[in-house]
């Protein structure tokens, strides 16, 4: 999908067989099939790193004492043939559809080294641009395996309840619109649906991304992919399995990496311009003069050191080298990335948009706020919602634990957990609920209104107060963003499912300029649509609901500690929970760029003005033209390498 080469088409179609069940290559035997094709899928993929081994085997040989001139031509021959075949492939099938691509530059700088007799640095060029061709190819092919994790999302069976009561496991695809089904306990929806009877919470969290449970109750709407707490849901369905909404996460998935723009590499961009110019240069030097002055042998040098001196192996060696030193930065600093174009891609985005619940905050919930009623103090609030909470596993419940005073263990009795998501217990002699409004209400407790409160607390059948619970901010996330602001992001923007009070909330505090909330995964996709219409987007998230968003945006990235769906779908990788290193490789990636114009007007410079000498001086400079190539590329290569050593700052 984001390779740029004619190969790229079959990395997508690869990448559709890691999503359900059946085989939807399309024909391809490589990741379809048998055994045996799965044996000739990996024989394919270790194949050009053989190719390569050997290749730098007979570099290694070129370096050997008392080597003949047509032994070391053999060799260099053998090993540019080893590594780049396949480059060199291209290249005459491009010229043969009247194409420019990078290859035809590999060619001509090795062609060039051959004539010259400098046959390491023919074999270098070969070796190294090959290498970075396959390791880019590796990266786009592992990071289409595209959203295995996503199947888990959509359950393959369903509970149906038939007409006279009975129950029977079927397939989830076989579920009519209009079925009874029933979600167990803790099980995952496999179908949209609408909750007839039963009460329980939900983990929304594949889908929107929010780690607090939502309360479930007749009348409410469910979706496949969210999971069911401690009650038996009776739901009466309203899509079919390939409609329902984990299936349309898959399917966003998909599209979005075919809609994905396929920006070119750098070395396209320039050897669709470089190749054809000096190719035409050379000529016309050797022949025009020629015709008009009969001197064909001196016209023919002047051809010959034009395109000696104007060989691309500086740029041929010292961009790659720039985009391996610029990634294997990124990883030192905690950023894993999957191809050179994201270097390019990242250095130049103008818009960066967030996740909020794993990306900018914790999983960890906090108390945010208690309200009290009944003149009842916050202490002691906190001690009887802590003692009801003492045995509870529910993420709401920690908290409210986390936060809560000492509880005196013998005066607890009676701990129950309810459906609907909440806890009875006898504390102090005293009656304690503990959960959401429509608990109390089930209960006979009137609930007194409190803004944004998931958890009532109710003692002897009074409302005597409430509390809100918040996910952690990642401390250093404000900073990284004001830094990420100062180096050239102009809009900062909060895509969340979360509820807007509290999305909002989070923006404030990281200095965010947009906020959009309650998104599903379709909303997200929409609007990061909407913001690729201003400018290159970045998107930074962690779950199963950002997959879709991570593959659309120009730049995705995904957090090391979330969802593997997110992984497979990013470009990028924070190796930790932090967006800090996002804020130095920013600034590498930067830096990157700007060696690689540097390396490119040095060595155009320097190649021009060699050429315009050979033009002036009788009988040409060879010699200046082998310093043009071999001399500029040293010098280039070096300036790449500071890449390597670059510190922050």
């Amino acid at each position: 999908m984001k390779h740029k080469h004619d190969d790229e088409h079959d990395h997508e179609e690869h990448a559709a067989c890691a999503v359900g069940e059946s085989c939807c290559c399309g024909g391809h035997e490589d990741c379809c099939g048998d055994e045996t094709a799965t044996a000739a899928h990996t024989w394919k993929t270790w194949l050009p790193w053989l190719w390569l081994a050997l290749a730098a085997v007979g570099l290694g040989l070129l370096f050997l004492p008392g080597l003949s001139v047509w032994v070391q031509f053999g060799l260099t021959v053998a090993a540019a043939l080893l590594a780049g075949w396949r480059g060199f492939w291209e290249a005459l099938r491009a010229l043969v559809h009247g194409k420019i691509n990078e290859g035809i530059l590999m060619l001509v700088a090795v062609v060039a080294c051959l004539v010259l007799r400098e046959f390491r640095e023919a074999a270098a060029i070969a070796l190294f641009f090959a290498l970075g061709e396959q390791l880019e190819t590796l990266a786009a092919r592992r990071s289409r395996r595209s959203i295995a994790a996503l199947a888990e999302i959509r359950p393959d069976t369903a509970t149906l309840r038939g007409a006279a009561g009975e129950v029977q496991r079927v397939p989830a695809e076989d579920v009519q619109v209009g079925s009874e089904v029933l979600v167990l306990p803790h099980e995952r929806v496999a179908l949209d649906g609408v909750i007839l009877a039963g009460q329980s919470t939900l983990d929304t969290s594949a889908l929107t991304g929010e780690s607090l449970p939502r309360e479930a109750a007749p009348g409410d709407s469910i979706l496949s992919g969210f999971v069911n707490g401690s009650g038996t849901l009776t739901v009466r369905t309203t899509a079919r399995s390939e409609a329902s909404a984990a299936a349309r996460v898959l399917a966003m998935v998909e599209e979005a990496t075919r809609r994905k723009g396929s920006s070119e590499r750098f070395l396209t961009r320039f050897a669709r311009l470089y190749t054809p110019i000096i190719m035409g240069i050379g000529l016309a030097v050797a022949v025009i003069p020629a015709l008009l002055t009969g001197d064909w042998a001196v016209w023919i040098k002047r051809g010959l050191a034009v395109l000696i001196s104007a060989c691309p192996c500086a740029i041929v060696l010292s961009v790659p080298l720039s985009f391996f030193a610029a990634i294997g930065g990124a990883a030192r600093r905690g950023v894993l990335v999957k191809g050179g174009r994201y270097v390019e891609e990242m250095s130049r985005v103008t818009i960066a948009a967030f996740d909020k619940t794993g990306t900018l905050t914790t999983d960890h919930l906090r108390l945010a706020e208690v309200f009290s009623f009944a003149d009842w103090g916050e202490a002691a609030l906190l001690e009887y919602a802590a003692a009801a909470e003492r045995y509870s596993a529910h993420p709401l419940g920690r908290a409210i634990r986390a936060a809560g005073g000492g509880v005196e263990e013998s005066a607890l009795q009676d701990v129950r957990e309810l459906p609907g998501g909440g806890v009875r217990a006898l504390y102090r002699g005293r009656q304690v609920l503990c959960g959401g409004r429509r608990l109390l209400e089930e209960h006979g407790v009137a609930p007194v209104a409190a803004p944004g409160a998931q958890v009532h607390l109710a003692v002897d059948g009074i409302c005597v107060g409430a509390f809100r619970l918040e996910s952690e901010l990642h401390p250093d996330a404000p900073q990284a963003l004001a830094e990420l602001k100062k180096l050239g992001i102009c809009k900062l923007v909060l895509l969340t499912g979360d509820e807007l009070a509290a999305a909002e909330l989070a923006a404030q505090r990281c200095g965010i300029d947009e906020v959009q909330a309650a998104l599903l995964p379709e909303g997200k996709l929409a609007a990061l649509e909407r913001l690729k219409g201003e400018g290159s987007v970045l998107y930074v998230g962690d779950g199963i609901n950002d997959a879709p968003v991570l593959a659309l945006a120009d730049v995705g990235i995904a957090m090391g500690s979330g969802a593997q769906a997110a992984g497979e779908a990013a470009d990028m990788i924070l190796i930790g929970n932090s967006v800090a290193p996002l804020v130095r490789v920013r600034k590498l990636f930067r830096a990157s760029q700007r060696v690689i114009r540097a390396n490119v007007v040095f060595a155009m410079v320097i190649k021009g003005l060699v050429i315009g000498l050979n033009m002036v001086v009788p009988g040409g400079l060879l010699w200046l033209a082998v310093f043009a190539d071999v001399g500029v590329m040293v010098l280039t290569v070096l300036n790449a390498t500071r890449l390597i050593a670059k510190r922050d700052g």
